[in-house]
């Protein structure tokens, strides 16, 4: 009798559970179910907000609907997007076109993927010793102007031209170099400081001198807070250049001396030119331009006022 109604209450119990496997199937079916209605009610929802924006445009839907899937289909084979992205098509109304322009320009300003350095070029007389002369200069001898053709070109952004129309640029796939060019600057009459000029050279950190004087030239000839590193260029008899590198110091802020501590350079070497180099004219300007910039960066990593972006970002996380 025992065993009898262990084998009745074991059969119960598979009973039991039998129901309820059943009723977790038939659940998961149900939920199953639900879930493939929301998928084609999310479709369904998807198709006609297109089909509303194809009638703002009143462009015929399937031609247009095949054109947006055959661009959905090709950004997705280049990884660019999922095939399921949700992608709208832009209107073609002239104050969307505006806006959209406008979001694109801005956009271009805010994620360059060229790094803009900015440089200063002067133009030294041989009669000229000081920064009011110096900056008066309007223009300059045969050489410094063939010079300045070999160092850069004009802009090719428009906006850049109507901002800096007295500059010239050299481009590369990741850097942009802006030259501020002294003598392609308008001169002000009766302004002594010439300040719309040094406005932009006395701002830049790294100058680039082409001098025809007999007597050296000072690092601070044109004054500033910058001008951290000259590249000084000596056209010579014999069709050579002479090269010279002038640093600023930085002085002690407690007494007013230059410190000979290696910590308070503010600019650490850089190359490929250096002082006393022969340089051909040929192959000046590359040489240059190479130059001013490896001078550019090593003032950002060794200045203390000057950090990277990694540093930036850094220190605005906290």
């Amino acid at each position: 009798m025992v065993e009898e109604a262990d084998k009745r209450a074991v059969e119960e119990n598979e009973k039991e559970i039998e129901k309820i496997s059943e009723k977790m199937i038939e659940q998961e079916q149900v939920e199953e179910r639900l879930f493939k209605l929301a998928e084609i009610e999310r479709k369904e929802k998807a198709r006609e907000e297109f089909k509303n924006e194809l009638r703002i445009l009143n462009c015929p839907y399937e031609t247009d609907r095949r054109n947006f899937e055959h661009v959905r289909s090709f950004l997705a084979h280049m990884g660019i997007a999922e095939s399921q992205a949700d992608l709208v098509p832009l209107t073609t109304t002239a104050e969307s076109q505006k806006d959209f322009q406008r979001l694109i320009n801005f956009l271009d300003s805010d994620c360059r993927l060229r790094k803009s350095i900015r440089i200063g070029v002067i133009y030294v007389r041989r009669d000229q010793f000081d920064q009011k002369s110096i900056l008066c200069n309007t223009k300059g001898s045969p050489k410094y102007e063939e010079f300045l053709k070999e160092l850069g070109e004009e802009p090719q952004d428009s906006a850049k031209r109507k901002v800096d129309p007295e500059v010239l640029c050299y481009y590369t796939p990741v850097l942009e170099v802006v030259f501020h060019v002294v003598t392609l600057m308008p001169t002000k009459e009766g302004d002594d400081q010439q300040l719309e000029k040094k406005k932009y050279v006395g701002n830049d950190s790294v100058h680039i001198v082409w001098t025809e004087n007999d007597r050296n030239y000072r690092a601070g000839t044109i004054t500033g807070s910058f001008n951290f590193a000259h590249v000084v260029v000596h056209p010579l008899r014999n069709g050579l250049c002479r090269i010279k590198i002038e640093k600023k110091k930085r002085k002690d802020q407690r007494a007013d001396k230059v410190s000979n501590d290696a910590d308070k350079k503010v600019v650490d070497f850089f190359g490929p030119l250096i002082t006393g180099m022969m340089i051909s004219m040929d192959i000046l300007a590359p040489l240059l331009r190479y130059t001013a910039v490896n001078a550019r960066k090593s003032i950002n990593y060794k200045n203390i006022q000057l950090f990277n972006s990694i540093s930036e970002r850094r220190s605005s996380l906290g």
